[in-house]
């Protein structure tokens, strides 16, 4: 088998695994899947000449904090298998896990720009702005700047796929669509037990 034969059925596989993990059918067992195969992206690619670890680890690590948080409630395990989510008693080792995985892409980002470590992470924004991004993701320190992620990708996103047509620029931007992934996550749900100022749980009532 040629290598361009090998690719193109790595894709096809790449577009059932994906489907697999939006639809939420065997979640646990193919997070963990396409995490290895992000984790072998990672240590492949050094030695092909084509480093992108800052968001191939990145994803790895996403996909590890699915299969610590379960199926989720929309899922199809949830619906027909019964699978039960586990994002309730283990909601801090999820969080904390896409937390870590979104600072580390950032870091690497800045830290390494230029040729085959260039990506829409430090092609976008001043090197500082990135950095400093990554080390209060890093930190824990005001976690909440996971929207301005969010709002940063929103951006970039639909100008990638406009400027290269949309096959072309889903290629281009297909591995930030699942970072901004994690980033939304983390907004909605809240910061991790772990992070530094973190908003303070209510008080209850003392009954008299």
């Amino acid at each position: 088998m040629s290598v361009e034969t090998f690719l193109q059925f790595q894709g096809y596989f790449e577009i059932i695994l994906g489907l697999l993990l939006i639809a939420g059918f065997f979640t646990p067992v193919i997070a963990v899947v396409v995490g290895l195969m992000f984790w072998s992206f990672a240590v492949a690619n050094p030695v092909a000449g084509e480093i992108r670890l800052s968001r191939d680890v990145a994803l790895a690590g996403l996909c590890f904090a699915l299969v610590v948080a379960g199926p989720g409630r929309w899922s199809v395990d949830n619906a027909i298998r019964g699978g039960a989510s586990w994002f309730s008693e283990r909601r801090d080792a999820a969080l904390v896990v896409v937390r870590l995985s979104l600072a580390f892409t950032l870091l690497a980002s800045a830290l390494f720009t230029g040729g085959v470590m260039a990506s829409h992470l430090n092609e976008t924004l001043p090197m500082f702005v990135v950095f400093a991004l990554g080390l209060l993701f890093a930190a824990g320190v005001a976690p909440r700047f996971a929207a301005a992620f969010v709002l940063w990708m929103g951006v970039v996103i639909p100008l990638e796929i406009v400027g290269e047509g949309l096959l072309g620029g889903l290629d281009s931007i297909k591995r930030e669509i699942g970072l901004l992934a994690g980033a939304i996550v983390y907004t909605l749900t809240g910061s991790d037990r772990f992070a530094i100022f973190r908003p303070l749980e209510p008080r209850s009532k003392s009954r008299d």
